[in-house]
């Protein structure tokens, strides 16, 4: 039963799989979930039919709120962000 919902419910994807057995499951399930790019940010709510007032980026209002954009534009070290949020 459990192959059954699962073929009709998760995505096939070509991406193999690789659990870090160091850090908590949840930072995995993150990690993963950022790879096939399936948080729901903005751009993928928007996908799915939900109306928002804005697509722009809440940090820095200038693109579309994406995982990518999210987790690669921004450096959580940088002090003007820290003291300008």
């Amino acid at each position: 039963m459990r192959n059954f919902i699962y073929a009709y419910t998760l995505e096939y994807s070509n991406i193999s799989t690789r659990w870090n057995y160091y850090v908590p499951l949840k930072v995995n399930v993150h990690v993963w979930r950022i790879e096939i790019d399936k948080l729901p940010t903005r751009l993928n709510l928007r996908d799915k039919g939900i109306e928002l007032e804005s697509l722009l980026c809440p940090v820095c209002f200038e693109i579309g709120e994406s995982a990518g954009h999210l987790f690669s534009n921004y450096n959580i070290f940088d002090p003007y962000m820290a003291f300008n949020s």
